[in-house]
């Protein structure tokens, strides 16, 4: 089975909100009012009106319908692409990888300085991947869905850390 992360994977309130969205700014851009696009795909305008509102979600067959009128494909439809914005899982990954081999490569020469500045490009590493699944940057859902992916515990509150 795929570890794959799809809109699948989503609570059906967040998935009815999310293929919601997509529906309205996509029939905007083409210039199509809700009858329109209805009459296109051929459901009643309020059938489609629940599709944009978020009160059901499209079956396959007129997600499809509505791709091909729309002039998109079904992932741009479904907004796959927000699942991971930057294409970047399998990058994170093979950094982690190419991380361990680093390491340990810089350990074997005993030079602190080299191991240093390893673990500093693990670090920076880290916090551009804490920011880019921060909640100012993505549904929360999705960022956590992205954090099991990676393996990655949720960053604690730094208000509650014992600061001032």
């Amino acid at each position: 089975m795929s570890n794959e992360l799809t809109i699948w994977h989503m609570d059906k309130k967040d998935r009815k909100r999310l293929i919601a969205e997509s529906l309205k700014l996509h029939r905007v851009e083409k210039n199509f009012t809700q009858k329109q696009l209805a009459d296109k795909i051929g459901v009643n305008l309020t059938t489609y009106n629940s599709y944009e509102t978020g009160v059901s979600e499209p079956c396959a067959e007129i997600l499809v319908r509505l791709s091909h009128v729309l002039d998109i494909s079904t992932d741009d439809l479904l907004q796959r692409n927000q699942l991971d914005p930057t294409g970047s899982i399998s990058a994170i990954n093979k950094f982690r990888e190419e991380y361990e081999i680093w390491l340990k490569n810089a350990e074997e020469t005993n030079n602190p300085q080299l191991i240093q500045i390893v673990k500093e490009m693990k670090k920076a590493m880290d916090q551009q991947i804490d920011s880019l699944l921060s909640p100012e940057n993505m549904n929360s859902q999705i960022a956590q869905l992205l954090r099991e992916e990676l393996n990655i515990e949720q960053p604690t509150d730094k208000k509650n850390d014992g600061g001032t």
